[in-house]
C-alpha cells in the first residue's frame, strides 16, 4: 500500500497518548515468605537469568552495614557467615534461605556509598565507609577500607560466562578522595557523575565541635576525565551547604541534557560537557527544615510522557517540618515529618519552585521512598512520622513512629490517593523498588526494635532496648527485638487485578535496541487492546535516593494482528542507556509482565516496516515535532517513507 506523507498524516491521529483514567484502587500487601538475610541498606533490581526470558527470574541485591563481633551494637550475622551481600529471588515461595538466596562479600566496605546502574547493565557502588574489619568468623576474613572504593556488581547469572567466582569486582582505580554519602548518576554518554559526600562517617556532634569532613567536589567514572589531572573539581554549592549536603540528588534532564542537582535549599544545573554551573531559584522551605539528610525527603522525576512532550518535572516530597505538628514525645516539638510536596520544571525558560502545592492525607513521612509505577503514577511508602535520619542500628530516638500508610500520586490530576497500608515498619535504612511484573517490593530498616520503645511507659527512650556504643554497647539485652529487619513485603497494585491485560510474547521482543529504533513487540493477546507503551529503567536505591528510576512513554506507530510497533526517542538524554522494563498498558489499565530490553549507545538502530497507519499510529508525533523529545521532521519523513514502501 502506497501512502503519501499527506495521506499518512491525515490517517493518523496526532493526539498524545494517555494512560487510561483508571480509578486508583487499594491494592494489597503481602509479607514475603523469604527473608533477605541482610538488611537492605543498598538495594538494586537486576533481571536475573535469561531463561525462559530476560526479567522472568529477577534478582534483588542487598548490601548491609558490616557486623563485627565484640564491637558496638552489631552482632555477627551467622546466616551469611559475616558476608555483607545477598542476591535473592523476590518471586520465591520458599522459606529455605539457601534455595532462593546467594551470599557474597564485597571485600572493600561499601556501607553508605552511592550507586547507579551502568550502561552495560551492571551495578556500580562508589565510596563507602573507611572502617576496616578483620574477623576470623567472617567467611572471607576481612572487609577493608572502602572510602574511596570503586566496585562493580555483575549478577550471579552471568558468572559462568565470565569465569568469575564472585559477582563483585573492582571497577577500576579508586577515587582520589574518600566519599561517604556521595551521589552517583549515570548519564547519556555512559559516563558516571560522582559528587559530594564526606571523607569519613559523619557524626553531627563532631561537626558542631568544629570538625569538617566535607568533600565538596565532583569527578567522573567511565570517562576520558577519569583520573586525569584537575579532578576532582570543586563544586561551590556543596561547600556552602555543608553539612546539609549528603546524597545531593542529581539526575540528567531529558531535553538540554544538563544535570539537575538539589541540595538543601539550593538547585543548580551542571552542563556535563563544559561543567559550567547555572543557579536556579532556591526553595524557601518556609514549612521545612532543609529537605536533605538528616531531614530526609525524596526527589523524583515525574514520568516523561508524550502529552508533556518529555518535559521534566521534579517533585520533592516529605522531610521534616520546622514548627508544625504535635510532638510525638515531650521535648521534641521541632521534628514532625512533612506530608507536603514541592515541584519545579528546571528546563522552563524561567523555572520557579511551586512550594507545598500538594500533600497526602494523614501524617507526614520523613525518609520516604518513591516508586514510579507502569501506569505513570508514583507510590510513596516507608519512613517515620517523627525525627531525623541517621544513627546506629536500633537507635530509634533518631527517627521513630513509623508511617504505615501508602500514598499514590497522580501527576495528571495532581492528587494523592491513600491505598492499602503495609505492615512491616520501614524506618532508617529502608528501600522500595519496582519489580518487572509491575509489583513493588519493600525491604530493610535497622530500627525494628521501635516496637520495644513504643511499649515503654511514657514512651521514654532511656531504656535497655536499643544499643549504644562504647560502654553502652551491651544495652541490647535479652528480650528486646532484633533491630535488623529482614522481612520483605510486596505491594500488588490495582492494575494487576484488572482483567485481560496485554500479554507480551517474550519470544517476539528485540532485546538490544539503539536510539531511534522502530521495532515490533509481539503479543499473545489482541494488539488493539494496547493503549500505552512505556519503559522504566531498572533501578537501585539507598537512603531515599534513587537516581536510576525513569519512566518514558513510547509512541505506538501502528498495530497488526500480532504486534504493536513502537519507537525509541532519538535522544539518549531522554532514555539513559542501560537495562529497561518495557510495559504495555491495556485499554482498561490492566498491566502484565514487562519485557527487559537493553538500550545502549553502541546498539544498532532498528528499523521495521510499519503496517498501514490507523487512528493511533502516530500517537504523540505532533507533541514531539521539533525534537524536544528526540523526534524530528526527518524522523517523521522516514516513517512516511517506510510506510510508502509497504
Amino acid at each position: 500500500m502506497l501512502l503519501s506523507a499527506a495521506a499518512f498524516l491525515a490517517s493518523a491521529s496526532l493526539a498524545a497518548a494517555a494512560v487510561p483514567n483508571v480509578t486508583i484502587g487499594q491494592g494489597a500487601w503481602a509479607v514475603g515468605s523469604a527473608k533477605t538475610g541482610v538488611v537492605c541498606i543498598h538495594m538494586a533490581m537486576l533481571p536475573g537469568t535469561s531463561s525462559p526470558f530476560p526479567g522472568s527470574n529477577p534478582r534483588v541485591v542487598c548490601v548491609e552495614r558490616p557486623h563485627n563481633v565484640g564491637k558496638g551494637p552489631y552482632p555477627f550475622n551467622a546466616l551469611t557467615g559475616g558476608q555483607n551481600t545477598v542476591e535473592w529471588d523476590p518471586y520465591t515461595t520458599s522459606t529455605t534461605f539457601t534455595e532462593y538466596a546467594k551470599v557474597y562479600h564485597s571485600l572493600t566496605n561499601p556501607f553508605c556509598g552511592g550507586h547507579a546502574q551502568l550502561e552495560d547493565g551492571t551495578w556500580l557502588l562508589a565510596g563507602g565507609d573507611k572502617q576496616n574489619i578483620t574477623n576470623p568468623l567472617i567467611t572471607l576474613g576481612t572487609l577493608t577500607d572502602g572510602g574511596n572504593g570503586m566496585r562493580r556488581y555483575t549478577q550471579s547469572a552471568n558468572l559462568a560466562a565470565t569465569g568469575a567466582t564472585s559477582p563483585w569486582s573492582s571497577a577500576g582505580p579508586s577515587m582520589a578522595q574518600n566519599r561517604w554519602y556521595p551521589i552517583v548518576t549515570t548519564i547519556n554518554t555512559g559516563e558516571v557523575f560522582i559528587a559530594g559526600g564526606v571523607t569519613q562517617a559523619l557524626d553531627f556532634t563532631e561537626f558542631n565541635a568544629g570538625k569538617n569532613f566535607n568533600n565538596p567536589t565532583f569527578e567522573w567514572y567511565n570517562s576520558k576525565r577519569t583520573g586525569i589531572a584537575g579532578y576532582p573539581k570543586p563544586l561551590e554549592v556543596l561547600a556552602k551547604t555543608n553539612p546539609l549536603n549528603l546524597y545531593p540528588f542529581t539526575t540528567q534532564l531529558p531535553n538540554g541534557g544538563k544535570l539537575f542537582m538539589f541540595v538543601g535549599n539550593y538547585t543548580i544545573l551542571i552542563d556535563p560537557a563544559s561543567e559550567a554551573v547555572t543557579d536556579l531559584p532556591t526553595i524557601a522551605n518556609t514549612k521545612h527544615k532543609n529537605r536533605i539528610y538528616p531531614y530526609t525527603s525524596t526527589v523524583t522525576m515525574l514520568p516523561l510522557t508524550l502529552a508533556n512532550n518529555y518535559t521534566a518535572t521534579m517533585l520533592v516530597c516529605g522531610g521534616t517540618l520546622r514548627k508544625e505538628g504535635a510532638p510525638w514525645r515531650v521535648g521534641d516539638d521541632q521534628l514532625t515529618a512533612s506530608p507536603w510536596c514541592s515541584s519545579i520544571r528546571p528546563e522552563d525558560p524561567n523555572p520557579a519552585w511551586q512550594e507545598d502545592f500538594v500533600r497526602w492525607d494523614g501524617e507526614g513521612r520523613m525518609m520516604p521512598d518513591s516508586v514510579i509505577m507502569p501506569d505513570a503514577r508514583i507510590l510513596y511508602v516507608n519512613g517515620a512520622q517523627y525525627g531525623l535520619a541517621g544513627g546506629d542500628s536500633g537507635q530509634v530516638d533518631n527517627g521513630h513512629n513509623p508511617n504505615f500508610s501508602a500514598d499514590i500520586y497522580d501527576p495528571v490530576n495532581k492528587t494523592f490517593t491513600k491505598v492499602a497500608s503495609f505492615t512491616v515498619a520501614r524506618l532508617y535504612h529502608s528501600n522500595a523498588l519496582l519489580l518487572p511484573d509491575g509489583r513493588i517490593v519493600t525491604a530493610g530498616s535497622e530500627m525494628a526494635n521501635w516496637v520495644d520503645i513504643d511499649k515503654q511507659p511514657n514512651r521514654v527512650l532511656a531504656n535497655q532496648c536499643f544499643p549504644g556504643s562504647g560502654a553502652n554497647a551491651t544495652k541490647n539485652i535479652a528480650g528486646c527485638t532484633d533491630p535488623f529487619e529482614t522481612q520483605t513485603e510486596i505491594y500488588t497494585p490495582y492494575y494487576k487485578t484488572l482483567p485481560s491485560p496485554p500479554i507480551i510474547d517474550q519470544s517476539l521482543v528485540p532485546r538490544q535496541l539503539g536510539y531511534g529504533s522502530v521495532f515490533a513487540v509481539g503479543l499473545k493477546t489482541a494488539p488493539k487492546n494496547v493503549s500505552v507503551a512505556n519503559i522504566i529503567r531498572y533501578a537501585s536505591s539507598t537512603h531515599s535516593t534513587n537516581t536510576d528510576q525513569r519512566y518514558v512513554e513510547l509512541p505506538i506507530l501502528g498495530r497488526n494482528a500480532s504486534h504493536v510497533f513502537l519507537q525509541l526517542p532519538e535522544k539518549n538524554t531522554v532514555v539513559i542507556p542501560g537495562l529497561w522494563m518495557l510495559f504495555l498498558v491495556g485499554n482498561n489499565g490492566a498491566i502484565d509482565v514487562s519485557a527487559t530490553v537493553h538500550i545502549t549507545n553502541a546498539n544498532a538502530k532498528l528499523t521495521v516496516a510499519l503496517p498501514s497507519p490507523e487512528p493511533s499510529a502516530a500517537r504523540g508525533l505532533r507533541a514531539n515535532l521539533g525534537g524536544a523529545g528526540g523526534w524530528t521532521v526527518a524522523v517523521l519523513l522516514g516513517l512516511v517513507a517506510t510506510v510508502m514502501m509497504l
